[in-house]
């Protein structure tokens, strides 16, 4: 019944943590906010205004806004801005029309920079290039519905300078629907910091409000305070999701695979549950989305035009499917399109984390679709669509646990000692994996147990049943897999004499009821057992003195010489004494001094492991050969994977591996060797290569 109240205990209180973590996004209630100390200028995207030209084949011109953000400046259609007017574009430009005067290149203005949706890449990304006047402006306008009451957002815009002689006055406001002012906050664009900068103010959605007007404009405009606009935001105060969205246009017929991920789970319970969705626009409200998929990966598999759309991805704890709403975690908003890529040749191709591709002159590090036309040997135009996926680095987690005078093989390392140890390994795939290992080394332990029964009544000692009185030793594994040692003393009563003979060691003590015996003698105790009898107990106790013993001994025709069971290495021809210490009958210290003459010690040729093997069953180098190996009579061979996990283990005779663990094959990839040489002071560790055809 216990066990039922306690799985039924652990269910409420796993639901229970299920609902507040889906409150807790609401950061409305009275408890802690978990966010408290986040940084809500890089929070959850619920609206951004970017300007659109996400894909290389965009024009490096853009569109002109729609009427819907109540902009009251000009669109130039010359591919410069004129007086009170803005240019949507991919790279900011320096001419313009001037009035009756022909056009021109003003010294003061900046140029050749790139938008700030993807800084370093001015092959995609629109901004909005202003040229400002001393009139008052609106440069974008937007209503935002679906919001959480009582919510932390963050509103911000990101300006730079298009010009460095005057500076231009940008003012942030949000109002109600019925446009009363609820925060207004004056900035700056200085126009000597020629970097993209952020601006922005905190706010908190009021009770019963639900949509906003955000506004970005000029009260008082600035003859000449030129700038640039991009990335109009407002940010929710929680961790965002990151999708590897596509870098442009996907081919039809290919495939591509969304991977979602958080880097702050918050409050969330983990596993994380990802639900993906789709819409038709890019719609910032809850307008239009439908649900796509479940989980970390959402493939896109034979991609037509029905994949056409934007998709975002919501984050919910463990088994809470999440619904569309403005209060949670999710992803920016994304486009995925399809294109025909009319080619005579699709190269598909991958590259590690960090590395570059080279396609015809052309530098590349991000995963995409990338296209040239080249002449064929004929000397006419042929496409060739590169198809390039920039493997993510691997990293993993280990966790082991040693007994202290062991040790773990990780890599090239022996490590005897805990810590946290990090090692980068060559994948399956060539590309780096770091490997992250926790070591814990666990001590053995000695347990000391002093216990009295009755007459007829036992002691159980692990699988032993004790009914005799006595000192009893014995040793078990623990939980950690390392020795540990009890010792107990058991005292039966209920005998009219007992009689004991016990043997300790010079330095060591007998306990015998309450005294600390360190002499020896007869000693006599009388002892009072649970229904009331007595029960004499004689002891007699001998204390052993630690002894000596001198042995003389000649080896031939070898260079190893085991002692009562220790080895002795590095032996040279004649006499030499040595000295060892061990245990007699008693357990207490024994000299052994031995005089060993050593003649005519043998040479051994030199150890060659082989660099690679290749199990393809063809008898040629199926099996992993040391060779001279089976020169040395006595030698241990180990053989580890990557992670210093041991696969296989050779005493005195190695008749090669056969690249299995547990009779499955393993995969072609780097292992690593330890071979031990008994009688030599040399160790051979190093790795070879599986290879599998």
């Amino acid at each position: 019944m216990a066990l039922i109240k306690n799985v039924i205990m652990k269910g409420i209180l796993l639901c229970v943590m299920l609902v507040l973590s889906i409150i807790g996004y609401a950061q409305g209630g009275t408890g802690a906010d978990p966010y408290e100390d986040f940084d809500c200028s890089s929070g959850t995207i619920l609206f951004r205004e970017s300007f659109g030209g996400d894909f290389v084949s965009n024009p490096e011109i853009g569109p002109a806004l729609p009427s819907s953000s109540s902009i009251t400046l000009k669109n130039s259609t010359g591919g410069m801005p004129g007086y009170n007017g803005y240019l949507i574009t991919k790279k900011a430009v320096v001419r313009r029309q001037n009035g009756t005067y022909p056009p021109h290149v003003y010294a003061g203005w900046y140029a050749d920079f790139g938008d700030h949706t993807y800084p370093d890449d001015m092959s995609r990304g629109y901004f909005m290039q202003v040229d400002l006047e001393s009139t008052a402006q609106t440069f974008y306008k937007v209503r935002v519905d679906g919001l959480c009451e009582n919510t932390n957002l963050y509103f911000s815009f990101y300006g730079r300078p298009a010009n460095y002689q005057v500076d231009a006055p940008i003012d942030l406001s949000i109002m109600d629907v019925d446009g009363n002012v609820l925060k207004k906050e004056l900035f700056t664009i200085d126009c000597n910091k020629n970097v993209w900068q952020q601006f922005g103010v905190p706010f908190t959605v009021p009770l019963g409000t639900t949509s906003i007007v955000y506004s970005v404009y000029s009260s008082a405009g600035s003859n000449g305070g030129d700038f640039c606009l991009d990335d109009i935001e407002i940010r929710l105060c929680t961790p965002p999701v990151e999708v590897n969205s596509p870098e442009d246009s996907l081919c039809m017929g290919s495939n591509y695979t969304l991977e979602a991920k958080m880097n702050d789970v918050g409050s969330l319970i983990e596993p994380i549950t990802y639900t993906w969705y789709k819409n038709d626009t890019k719609n910032y409200n809850n307008k239009g989305w439908i649900k796509v998929g479940t989980g970390e990966k959402l493939p896109l598999k034979n991609i037509t035009h029905k994949e056409d759309g934007y998709y975002k991805v919501i984050a919910t704890s463990v088994g809470v499917e999440g619904e569309y709403s403005m209060c949670g975690s999710f992803s920016d908003i994304f486009p995925v399109m399809a294109k025909e890529c009319k080619s005579d040749t699709v190269v598909y191709d991958t590259i590690c984390y960090g590395a570059t591709y080279t396609f015809e002159g052309d530098v590349l590090d991000k995963s995409g679709a990338y296209e040239k036309i080249l002449k064929n040997v004929e000397g006419n135009d042929s496409t060739v669509i590169l198809q390039l996926t920039v493997l993510d680095p691997i990293h993993t987690d280990v966790q082991e646990t040693i007994c202290n005078g062991t040790s773990y093989m990780f890599g090239y390392k022996q490590l005897t000692q805990p810590g946290i140890y990090t090692e980068t390994f060559p994948s399956v795939s060539g590309c780096d994996s770091v490997v992250t290992l926790e070591l814990t080394v666990t001590d053995g332990y000695t347990v000391e147990l002093e216990e009295v029964i009755e007459r007829g009544e036992f002691y159980q000692l692990g699988d032993e049943l004790l009914t005799r009185s006595g000192v009893y030793e014995r040793q078990f594994t623990s939980v950690g897999g390392c020795d540990s040692v009890v010792k107990l003393t058991l005292t039966v009563l209920g005998d009219a004499q007992t009689n004991l003979q016990e043997t300790i060691c010079e330095g060591e003590y007998y306990q015998f009821g309450q005294e600390k015996l360190t002499k020896s003698g007869v000693y006599t105790e009388t002892f009072t057992g649970v229904n009331g009898t007595d029960s004499t107990v004689t002891l007699e106790l001998t204390v052993a003195y630690p002894s000596e013993m001198i042995l003389k001994d000649t080896l031939r025709n070898g260079n190893v010489y085991n002692m009562n069971g220790f080895n002795l290495y590095n032996l040279t021809n004649g006499e030499s004494k040595y000295m060892l210490r061990l245990e007699n009958q008693y357990g207490c210290d024994s000299v052994v001094t031995l005089y060993l003459y050593v003649d005519n010690i043998r040479e051994y040729l030199p150890i060659i492991p082989a660099e690679y093997m290749s199990p393809d069953g063809n008898g040629i180098r199926d099996t992993w050969e040391v060779e001279n190996l089976n020169t040395y009579p006595q030698f241990i061979v180990r053989i580890y994977n990557r992670f210093g996990k041991l696969l296989a283990e050779y005493l005195n005779d190695y008749p090669g591996w056969d690249a299995t663990y547990m009779g499955h094959p393993v995969p072609s990839e780097d292992y690593w060797y330890e071979i031990s040489i008994e009688g030599s002071d040399k160790e051979y560790v190093g790795h070879f290569t599986v290879l599998r055809r």
